[in-house]
């Protein structure tokens, strides 16, 4: 569910924004009919193929597809970001935004900064926030008497000035009475605290007014981006007394740990010229390596590499390789390692390193940088890890035909969940090949033998999976899978024209049974049909539109569809509930598809033949059914239609 600010002033400002005059600021319109004409900004267009649809709020461009809400709009015209594109247009209407709202608490580890409290804050501004808190951080290290021990310290670590500076290290303030050292320097600049305090920088102090620091008695490790621009902190403990080791800043939509890694802006150049990515587990770690001209070395947060980690490097490097001290973190880090293979173009190695040795360690030895490169020479490929752990069960005396099997078995299934089936074609065949050397099996044996999760979980997962778009939006039509562009469809048929739930299909069923029916894999098309059949169960129909409660920038996702849509449809009726049938039908298709290939992966055909027969015949009949009740859909109640387009319906809860 969205939070009180986007249920209020998202909608608040798309309510008071005129969508005709915003656009016709840039772009000469033309009265059509109930809409307008221009031509398109977003590609070289020679005639007008935009349309501007006032009573709906949307545009789209019939040759690039680009469309959506007004605030999608300024985000593409503009280049900037959902929140920025928000502020605008609020400005723009004299529209006071909903404040940030500091949280209290305890600020331990891995508390989050809630999106609410950082939701009016630009990036511009979330950097600036680091930039202002990593000068005070830098000048207190170099401060003769306050940065002393911070220095001794980082000397002890063996890290020279001149990755002190390239790294830009520095401390927090280490006398024990002083506790808002930051908050004092910065009110003193004249600075407006808020934004500190969004980003965790601040914290609200337990009794009466003012902000106390976050960060003290620490050293300091700024966070960047991948452009270089700092956006969080990791502060390592000084005294030995405090607890946790490590207190890193909490994450905002700036940063999350799952996509960001240390020093990957100091690491770029040389991961693209060597074309493989060292990930080590620590700040410190990263500092040695490159500090021994190793610079194609960076680390994870705290958590395992990620697929959104993988999806960056991919961009620089085509092979990565995890770094562990010991053999057990190693194992442990195997199956998440795999996951990522499956599901990235990067080859994932793991390397361990000697004698329990961290990179640091390692480095300082003598011969150290040679037994580095050997290692990473070296690396043992994630499946070998698996492939392994296999082997010395399939080995073991104990083991018969019965326990082989069901030894096989297991770790072929554990590949079908890993995400085998994710992967192209030519990557999966060369992957059998090496299973089929070590498991002296037949590929066709193999492929038959590795089960394939439910379709409708990974397609799922890939719909909800974060998207690469500016603003985090997800790709338009072109981009989605069938059955979730089948699912977008009918949310934005019930978007345009929510009254359509109370059409009847041959056999007098409305068509709200059908689609209650229907399973919806995707999350966005889910809630919108969930919202849409809520009101319905308590006798309300919403009126057109996105829902307030939909999140708000998944509403620029849903609006985008709905002004898809609507360019095919228009308000004409007929051609609404025709675009509905054919998606409920194409949706019907994938699910009769889905329960054949689950039926026929397996053995099951070749098993039980006869219960096959009869299962498949049972999923031909249901299909058929449905799509005889899809045909017959007739026209909604002139006079539901009449109350919705009047709005005389009651909105459903938290709607304006």
């Amino acid at each position: 569910m969205a939070s009180d600010y986007r249920n209020n002033d998202v909608q608040r400002v798309i309510d008071a924004t005129d969508i005709v005059r915003l656009i016709g600021e840039y772009v000469t319109l033309r009265p059509a009919g109930r809409e307008y004409k221009g031509l398109c900004p977003f590609h070289d267009d020679t005639r007008p193929s935009m349309s501007v649809v006032p009573h709906k709020g949307i545009f789209h461009c019939f040759a690039c597809g680009t469309g959506g809400s007004a605030i999608r709009f300024v985000q593409l015209h503009q280049h900037v970001e959902f929140r920025e594109a928000l502020r605008f247009l609020a400005e723009r209407a004299g529209i006071e935004l909903t404040p940030w709202r500091p949280a209290r608490g305890g600020g331990g580890e891995g508390e989050q900064a809630t999106e609410h409290e950082v939701e009016t804050l630009s990036t511009g501004q979330i950097v600036e926030a680091h930039q202002q808190a990593l000068g005070f951080y830098r000048l207190l290290l170099r401060h003769e008497r306050h940065g002393a021990l911070a220095r001794e310290i980082f000397a002890k670590r063996g890290i020279s000035d001149a990755m002190i500076e390239r790294f830009e290290l520095g401390t927090a303030p280490t006398e024990p009475n002083i506790w808002d050292g930051l908050a004092r320097t910065l009110a003193g600049r004249g600075l407006d605290l808020a934004p500190f305090a969004a980003v965790g920088l601040l914290s609200p102090r337990r009794e009466g007014d003012g902000f106390v620091d976050r960060f003290r008695n620490r050293l300091i490790f700024p966070i960047h981006d991948e452009h270089g621009r700092p956006i969080a902190f990791g502060a390592r403990k000084i005294d030995p007394d405090d607890e946790p080791k490590y207190l890193n800043s909490p994450e905002h939509p700036r940063f999350k740990k799952s996509r960001t890694l240390y020093g990957l802006h100091l690491a770029r150049t040389a991961i693209q010229k060597s074309r493989t990515a060292a990930i080590v587990e620590g700040y410190t770690d990263v500092i040695a390596c490159h500090q021994r001209g190793v610079e194609n070395v960076v680390a994870t947060l705290g958590t395992a590499l990620t697929a959104d980690h993988a999806r960056m490097l991919a961009r620089l490097c085509n092979r990565v390789v995890l770094v562990f001290d010991g053999d057990a973190a190693g194992q442990r880090a195997a199956d998440r390692a795999v996951e990522v293979f499956f599901q990235s173009p990067v080859d994932v190695r793991i390397a361990v390193l000697p004698g329990g040795l961290d990179p640091a360690e390692l480095l300082e030895q003598e011969g150290g940088l040679d037994t580095w490169m050997a290692c990473m020479e070296h690396a043992v490929d994630a499946l070998d890890f698996l492939f392994a752990a296999l082997r010395a069960q399939l080995n073991s005396a104990s083991a018969g035909v019965s326990s082989r099997q069901r030894l096989i078995e297991a770790f072929l299934s554990r590949l079908g969940l890993l995400g085998f089936h994710h992967m192209t074609p030519l990557r999966r065949d060369l992957v059998l090949s090496r299973v089929g050397e070590i498991l002296h099996l037949p590929c066709e044996t193999l492929a038959r033998s590795i089960p394939r999760p439910r379709r409708r979980m990974e397609e799922a997962e890939r719909a909800s999976a974060p998207a690469e778009a500016e603003g985090g939006q997800t790709g338009g039509p072109a981009a989605a899978p069938r059955r979730v562009e089948a699912e977008m469809r009918i949310a934005a048929c019930l978007l345009i024209e929510p009254a359509l739930l109370e059409a009847v299909d041959a056999s007098g069923n409305p068509v709200r049974s059908l689609i209650e029916s229907a399973e919806f894999v995707s999350p966005l098309p889910r809630s919108i049909v969930g919202l849409v059949l809520a009101a319905a169960a308590q006798g309300r129909v919403l009126r057109p539109g996105v829902p307030a409660e939909i999140d708000a920038e998944c509403s620029g996702e849903a609006a985008r569809w709905m002004a898809t849509v609507y360019c095919e449809t228009g308000d004409d009726q007929e051609k609404i509930i025709a675009h509905l049938v054919r998606s409920m039908s194409t949706l019907r298709e994938c699910t009769s598809r889905e329960d054949y290939e689950r039926l026929s992966e397996g053995g099951g055909i070749e098993a039980d033949p006869e219960s096959a027969r009869a299962r498949l015949a049972s999923i031909v009949a249901h299909h058929r059914e449905a799509e005889r009740n899809l045909s017959g859909l007739t026209r909604v109640p002139r006079t539901l239609r009449l109350a919705v387009k009047g709005q005389a319906i009651a909105p459903a809860s938290g709607e304006p």
